[in-house]
Protein backbone atom coordinates (compact mmCIF):
# COMPACT_ATOMS: atom_id res chain seq x y z
CA UNK A 1 0.00 0.00 0.00
CA UNK A 2 1.02 3.61 -0.98
CA UNK A 3 1.59 5.53 2.39
CA UNK A 4 0.06 9.46 1.39
CA UNK A 5 2.74 11.51 2.15
CA UNK A 6 0.86 13.99 4.68
CA UNK A 7 0.29 10.70 7.13
CA UNK A 8 3.72 9.99 7.28
CA UNK A 9 4.47 11.07 10.75
CA UNK A 10 1.28 9.60 11.78
CA UNK A 11 1.77 5.78 12.79
CA UNK A 12 -0.13 2.17 12.28
CA UNK A 13 -2.98 1.58 13.81
CA UNK A 14 -3.58 5.34 13.15
CA UNK A 15 -2.40 5.73 9.62
CA UNK A 16 -4.02 2.32 8.29
CA UNK A 17 -7.38 4.03 9.52
CA UNK A 18 -6.93 6.83 7.58
CA UNK A 19 -6.82 5.18 4.14
CA UNK A 20 -10.54 3.91 4.96
CA UNK A 21 -13.08 5.12 3.11
CA UNK A 22 -14.46 8.76 4.51
CA UNK A 23 -17.91 7.65 4.57
CA UNK A 24 -16.85 4.87 7.17
CA UNK A 25 -16.82 7.48 9.71
CA UNK A 26 -20.22 8.47 9.13
CA UNK A 27 -22.54 10.88 7.01
CA UNK A 28 -20.82 12.79 4.98
CA UNK A 29 -23.14 15.73 5.44
CA UNK A 30 -21.03 16.87 8.26
CA UNK A 31 -20.34 20.62 9.02
CA UNK A 32 -17.78 22.16 6.76
CA UNK A 33 -16.22 24.20 9.89
CA UNK A 34 -15.55 21.77 12.37
CA UNK A 35 -13.01 22.24 15.45
CA UNK A 36 -12.15 21.05 18.23
CA UNK A 37 -11.59 23.46 21.95
CA UNK A 38 -8.24 21.94 23.08
CA UNK A 39 -8.15 22.80 27.02
CA UNK A 40 -9.41 22.44 30.28
CA UNK A 41 -12.73 24.34 32.08
CA UNK A 42 -12.97 28.05 33.18
CA UNK A 43 -10.57 29.02 29.94
CA UNK A 44 -13.01 31.35 28.19
CA UNK A 45 -14.64 28.56 26.02
CA UNK A 46 -19.09 29.85 26.94
CA UNK A 47 -17.25 33.76 25.41
CA UNK A 48 -15.10 31.68 22.84
CA UNK A 49 -18.76 29.94 21.56
CA UNK A 50 -20.66 33.46 21.85
CA UNK A 51 -17.91 35.28 19.47
CA UNK A 52 -18.71 32.26 16.64
CA UNK A 53 -22.37 32.33 16.91
CA UNK A 54 -22.14 35.53 15.23
CA UNK A 55 -21.14 33.59 11.89
CA UNK A 56 -24.04 30.92 12.25
CA UNK A 57 -25.30 28.65 14.10
CA UNK A 58 -22.85 26.63 16.62
CA UNK A 59 -23.18 23.46 18.27
CA UNK A 60 -20.59 22.17 20.74
CA UNK A 61 -20.83 18.95 22.22
CA UNK A 62 -19.09 18.13 24.99
CA UNK A 63 -17.32 14.64 27.09
CA UNK A 64 -17.17 12.92 24.15
CA UNK A 65 -14.35 11.13 24.86
CA UNK A 66 -14.55 11.46 28.61
CA UNK A 67 -15.08 7.66 28.79
CA UNK A 68 -13.63 4.84 26.78
CA UNK A 69 -14.64 3.59 23.67
CA UNK A 70 -13.64 1.18 20.76
CA UNK A 71 -13.73 3.54 17.80
CA UNK A 72 -13.32 6.89 19.25
CA UNK A 73 -12.65 8.32 15.66
CA UNK A 74 -15.60 6.68 13.97
CA UNK A 75 -17.56 8.30 16.93
CA UNK A 76 -16.46 12.02 16.56
CA UNK A 77 -17.62 11.69 12.99
CA UNK A 78 -20.61 10.31 13.65
CA UNK A 79 -21.35 12.95 15.67
CA UNK A 80 -20.72 15.67 13.48
CA UNK A 81 -22.67 14.15 10.97
CA UNK A 82 -26.14 14.59 13.39
CA UNK A 83 -24.77 18.05 13.89
CA UNK A 84 -27.41 20.45 12.20
CA UNK A 85 -24.99 23.48 12.14
CA UNK A 86 -22.88 25.63 10.04
CA UNK A 87 -19.88 25.49 12.92
CA UNK A 88 -19.55 22.01 14.78
CA UNK A 89 -16.97 21.78 17.22
CA UNK A 90 -16.66 19.36 20.91
CA UNK A 91 -14.78 19.94 24.02
CA UNK A 92 -11.38 18.10 24.48
CA UNK A 93 -8.87 17.62 27.25
CA UNK A 94 -5.53 16.10 27.65
CA UNK A 95 -6.99 14.13 30.66
CA UNK A 96 -9.41 12.48 27.58
CA UNK A 97 -7.17 11.38 25.68
CA UNK A 98 -4.69 10.09 28.15
CA UNK A 99 -7.15 9.02 31.05
CA UNK A 100 -10.73 8.55 29.07
CA UNK A 101 -9.10 6.83 26.09
CA UNK A 102 -6.22 5.88 27.22
CA UNK A 103 -4.05 6.93 23.70
CA UNK A 104 -0.19 6.37 23.56
CA UNK A 105 -0.30 8.39 21.09
CA UNK A 106 -2.65 11.80 21.88
CA UNK A 107 -0.46 13.77 19.13
CA UNK A 108 -0.92 11.38 16.65
CA UNK A 109 -4.77 11.18 16.83
CA UNK A 110 -4.77 14.68 17.28
CA UNK A 111 -2.66 14.85 13.93
CA UNK A 112 -5.38 12.30 12.15
CA UNK A 113 -8.25 14.85 13.34
CA UNK A 114 -6.74 17.77 11.82
CA UNK A 115 -5.99 15.70 8.63
CA UNK A 116 -9.76 14.63 8.34
CA UNK A 117 -10.54 19.16 8.69
CA UNK A 118 -10.52 19.66 12.58
CA UNK A 119 -9.29 22.60 13.23
CA UNK A 120 -7.83 22.77 16.69
CA UNK A 121 -8.05 25.63 19.23
CA UNK A 122 -6.43 25.53 22.31
CA UNK A 123 -7.82 27.66 25.35
CA UNK A 124 -5.47 28.82 27.45
CA UNK A 125 -5.03 30.86 30.71
CA UNK A 126 -1.61 32.45 31.05
CA UNK A 127 -3.09 33.55 35.11
CA UNK A 128 -2.55 30.52 36.77
CA UNK A 129 -3.45 31.72 40.29
CA UNK A 130 -6.99 33.37 38.82
CA UNK A 131 -7.73 30.32 36.94
CA UNK A 132 -7.38 27.58 40.03
CA UNK A 133 -9.71 30.50 42.04
CA UNK A 134 -12.23 30.15 39.12
CA UNK A 135 -12.23 26.64 39.27
CA UNK A 136 -12.96 26.28 42.79
CA UNK A 137 -15.58 29.12 42.69
CA UNK A 138 -17.50 26.96 40.14
CA UNK A 139 -17.37 24.24 42.70
CA UNK A 140 -18.96 25.71 44.92
CA UNK A 141 -22.55 25.98 43.08
CA UNK A 142 -22.80 30.11 42.80
CA UNK A 143 -25.47 31.73 40.65
CA UNK A 144 -23.11 33.45 37.86
CA UNK A 145 -23.51 36.81 39.27
CA UNK A 146 -22.40 36.06 42.40
CA UNK A 147 -19.40 34.19 41.47
CA UNK A 148 -18.66 37.48 39.50
CA UNK A 149 -18.82 39.70 42.26
CA UNK A 150 -19.03 37.96 45.72
CA UNK A 151 -15.20 36.95 47.19
CA UNK A 152 -15.05 33.17 48.64
CA UNK A 153 -13.02 31.49 51.23
CA UNK A 154 -10.51 29.79 50.06
CA UNK A 155 -8.97 26.28 51.76
CA UNK A 156 -5.40 26.97 51.18
CA UNK A 157 -4.78 23.34 50.71
CA UNK A 158 -7.48 22.27 48.03
CA UNK A 159 -5.98 25.66 45.79
CA UNK A 160 -2.14 24.49 45.93
CA UNK A 161 -3.76 21.16 45.04
CA UNK A 162 -5.60 22.91 42.17
CA UNK A 163 -2.08 24.32 40.86
CA UNK A 164 -0.47 21.58 41.13
CA UNK A 165 -3.09 19.97 38.26
CA UNK A 166 -3.23 23.06 36.64
CA UNK A 167 0.31 22.62 36.31
CA UNK A 168 0.46 18.97 34.89
CA UNK A 169 -2.25 19.71 32.61
CA UNK A 170 -0.29 22.60 31.12
CA UNK A 171 2.49 20.08 30.67
CA UNK A 172 0.75 17.41 29.11
CA UNK A 173 -0.94 19.97 26.56
CA UNK A 174 1.80 21.26 25.50
CA UNK A 175 3.38 17.34 25.04
CA UNK A 176 0.47 16.77 23.25
CA UNK A 177 0.15 19.84 20.83
CA UNK A 178 4.35 20.20 20.06
CA UNK A 179 4.05 18.32 16.28
CA UNK A 180 0.00 19.78 15.87
CA UNK A 181 -0.80 22.31 13.65
CA UNK A 182 -3.37 24.92 16.26
CA UNK A 183 -4.39 28.25 17.07
CA UNK A 184 -4.12 29.22 20.62
CA UNK A 185 -6.42 31.37 22.15
CA UNK A 186 -5.74 33.22 24.94
CA UNK A 187 -8.11 34.00 27.77
CA UNK A 188 -6.79 37.98 28.79
CA UNK A 189 -5.56 38.71 25.37
CA UNK A 190 -8.21 36.75 23.59
CA UNK A 191 -11.25 36.76 24.92
CA UNK A 192 -11.98 38.68 28.41
CA UNK A 193 -12.04 42.27 26.92
CA UNK A 194 -15.26 42.46 24.05
CA UNK A 195 -13.45 45.91 22.95
CA UNK A 196 -10.74 43.32 21.65
CA UNK A 197 -12.64 40.65 19.97
CA UNK A 198 -12.58 42.35 16.33
CA UNK A 199 -9.11 40.84 16.23
CA UNK A 200 -9.69 37.64 17.63
CA UNK A 201 -12.20 37.03 15.08
CA UNK A 202 -9.68 37.90 12.57
CA UNK A 203 -7.09 35.43 13.96
CA UNK A 204 -10.05 32.71 13.86
CA UNK A 205 -11.38 33.67 10.21
CA UNK A 206 -7.44 32.93 9.07
CA UNK A 207 -7.13 30.00 10.69
CA UNK A 208 -10.50 28.56 9.42
CA UNK A 209 -9.53 30.47 6.31
CA UNK A 210 -12.90 31.40 6.48
CA UNK A 211 -14.13 35.35 4.74
CA UNK A 212 -15.65 36.54 8.23
CA UNK A 213 -16.66 40.28 8.45
CA UNK A 214 -15.71 42.51 11.67
CA UNK A 215 -18.49 43.53 13.94
CA UNK A 216 -18.27 46.94 15.01
CA UNK A 217 -16.42 46.75 18.58
CA UNK A 218 -19.19 47.31 21.91
CA UNK A 219 -17.04 50.08 23.34
CA UNK A 220 -18.12 48.97 26.65
CA UNK A 221 -16.14 50.37 29.83
CA UNK A 222 -13.80 48.31 31.50
CA UNK A 223 -12.68 48.42 35.37
CA UNK A 224 -9.60 46.41 37.19
CA UNK A 225 -10.09 44.11 39.53
CA UNK A 226 -7.37 42.86 41.98
CA UNK A 227 -7.00 39.25 42.68
CA UNK A 228 -7.18 40.36 46.45
CA UNK A 229 -10.62 41.38 45.64
CA UNK A 230 -11.80 37.70 44.33
CA UNK A 231 -10.72 35.64 47.86
CA UNK A 232 -12.06 36.74 51.23
CA UNK A 233 -9.33 35.24 53.46
CA UNK A 234 -6.89 36.55 51.19
CA UNK A 235 -3.65 37.30 53.10
CA UNK A 236 -4.06 33.27 54.43
CA UNK A 237 -4.20 31.84 50.84
CA UNK A 238 -1.42 34.50 49.99
CA UNK A 239 1.02 33.19 52.67
CA UNK A 240 0.46 29.51 52.17
CA UNK A 241 1.13 30.19 48.34
CA UNK A 242 3.85 32.64 48.79
CA UNK A 243 5.68 29.16 51.01
CA UNK A 244 4.69 26.82 48.47
CA UNK A 245 6.47 25.82 45.32
CA UNK A 246 4.20 27.95 43.23
CA UNK A 247 5.03 31.25 44.41
CA UNK A 248 5.57 32.14 41.03
CA UNK A 249 1.91 32.45 40.26
CA UNK A 250 1.40 35.03 42.66
CA UNK A 251 1.10 38.27 40.87
CA UNK A 252 -0.20 42.12 41.71
CA UNK A 253 -1.89 42.79 38.47
CA UNK A 254 -5.14 43.51 37.94
CA UNK A 255 -7.58 42.24 35.52
CA UNK A 256 -10.16 44.40 33.45
CA UNK A 257 -13.49 43.18 33.45
CA UNK A 258 -16.50 44.80 31.75
CA UNK A 259 -18.79 46.49 33.17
Amino acid sequence: MTVDPSTQSISWPWRSIWHLPQNWFGPETAPKTRFILFGGDRCGKSILLDVLTQYGQVVCDRNLLARRCCFPLWHLHRQAGRAQADLYGFQLSSQDVLVGQRLREPSQFLQLLHQQGYRILHLHRQDMMRHAVALLKAQQHFTRSTLKRQPIAIVPDALLRQLAQLEKQRLEETAILATVPHLRITYESDLLDPNLHGRTVQRLSDFFEADWPQQPAPGLRLVHQQIADLIANYDEVHQAVAQSDYAYVLSPRSMKLAI
